[in-house]
């Protein structure tokens, strides 16, 4: 049997074997961290090496642009210098020459060029029945403008407003504009009128009467022919909602009191001003008959309408308040001025 002593010896080597063990496995631990932290550190050195090299290319790419955009700024500048030296020189020559420019200028001062006017080449543009005739042709969305119902519903409705304007009795310019107007008949001369248009599915008549140097024609018993047409319209379509137009180169109402609560004036200024606006909405492709024709039309009525006028005006007076009127057989046809 072991002594006690004994005993005692094995249990402290036991002890120094564990403690031996327990030492030898932490020193492992403790390598095996520093391994991983020294693998860390080397990480962290590689990606700011990474870091590094991706800040310093942008950084170069920017030098060199900047480099790059000087360069351009003195060369731009330098062109500026020439170009201002240049424009210097040219101002000095053209003071130089100021006197042979006075004479050009005169020169083109005493010719101006002219307008190319077909109808005043036909010698028609002082025509009642030559405006009447394009109007009628205007007017009517089937013809061959190409403008459907653009200009019929721009001369309905302005003339319902100056109606209103002058607080007459009529069509609202709302009820003109919102109607349809691309199915319309558009007449020359019916019953003698100048200018009918009838928009059955509307049920709105529309009666225009042009006067271009004469004034309203009487006839024997000396009812005036705008009475007579007025009532016509009246007989012919009581069911219609009726629209009246005087239209005269100045605008100016018509000279049969009783009649001009019912007979809308306006002027050939506002025929002139609605072609214009549809060859400004032309956006540049066309290049049509139909645009050249209004074009020219635009240019009589711009050019002649105040010359129109005058002799319009001249020739009215020359005509006597109530004595029966010649023309158009008792009532009312061409001037041809």
């Amino acid at each position: 049997m072991q002594s006690r002593a004994e005993r005692r010896r094995a249990t402290g080597v036991q002890s120094l074997e564990h403690a031996r063990l327990g030492l030898t496995a932490l020193a492992q631990r403790a390598e095996r961290q520093r391994i991983a932290e020294l693998q860390s550190l080397e990480d962290a050195r590689s990606g700011l090496r990474q870091l590094a090299e991706r800040v310093e290319r942008p950084r170069e790419v920017a030098t060199q642009s900047l480099k790059r955009a000087q360069s351009h700024l003195a060369e731009l500048s330098q062109r500026v210098r020439q170009q201002r030296t240049a424009q210097i020189a040219a101002l000095r020559a053209l003071a130089g020459a100021r006197p042979e420019l006075d004479k050009l200028c005169r020169l083109g001062a005493s010719e101006p060029q002219r307008e190319l006017d077909f109808l005043e080449v036909l010698g028609v543009h002082h025509s009642e029945e030559a405006h009447s005739n394009v109007l009628r042709w205007l007017l009517d969305p089937d013809e061959t403008h190409r403008r459907d119902s653009a200009f019929l519903s721009r001369f309905m409705t302005r003339t319902a407003g100056v109606a209103e304007e002058r607080d007459m009795a009529g069509i609202a310019p709302s009820r003109m504009q919102g109607a349809d107007w691309s199915d319309v008949e558009v007449l020359r001369e019916w019953n003698f009128i100048d200018i009918l248009v009838l928009n059955q599915r509307e049920r709105i008549v529309c009666a225009i009467e042009n006067k271009i140097g004469a004034a309203e024609g009487f006839n024997d018993q000396g009812v005036s022919q705008l009475t007579r047409y007025r009532e016509l319209i009246e007989e012919e379509f009581p069911h219609h909602e009726r629209h009246f137009v005087f239209l005269t180169p100045s605008g100016r109402p018509s000279r049969v009191r009783h009649e001009q609560q019912f007979w809308i004036p306006e002027s050939y200024t506002a025929i002139q001003q609605a072609v214009k606006d549809l060859l400004e909405e032309n956006d540049g492709a066309e290049r049509s008959a139909a645009l050249f024709a209004l074009a020219q039309y635009e240019t009589t009525l711009r050019r002649n309408n105040r010359d129109i006028g005058e002799r319009s005006e001249r020739a009215r007076t020359a005509h006597l308040p109530g004595k029966p009127d010649s023309h158009r057989a008792g009532l009312s046809t061409q001037a041809g001025l």
